[in-house]
């Protein structure tokens, strides 16, 4: 007998992807600075739904564009993990060019 319900299967994994159209979609931005990010967007005729606050890897703040499109705002000030001590900028440098292959491989 079949599920009524179809799930997808991921191939490399024994896990299930659940796919909602109940939840809103908020994009999130990687910025340098969530308070300064959020400022920006204020500035702009946004405003700012919460925070910024405090969370283990930097700060975020969630905004709304003028249009009411939510948006949240993300800084890893403390690191990409809990207790790394890493800034953003330093994060940056240190994520590795994507490899691409030739033709021929």
């Amino acid at each position: 007998m079949t599920s009524a319900r179809p799930v997808w299967h991921c191939p490399v994994a024994t896990r299930r992807l659940v796919l909602t159209t109940r939840q809103g979609y908020e994009p999130n931005w990687l910025v340098t600075s969530a308070d300064h990010a959020a400022a920006a967007v204020q500035a702009a005729d946004g405003r700012v739904v919460t925070g910024p606050f405090d969370i283990p890897v930097g700060r975020v703040a969630v905004v709304a564009d003028p249009f009411s499109n939510l948006l949240v705002l993300l800084d890893l000030s403390k690191g990409r993990r809990p207790g790394a001590g890493r800034r953003a900028a330093a994060v940056s440098r240190d994520v590795p060019p994507a490899r691409t292959r030739s033709a021929g491989t």
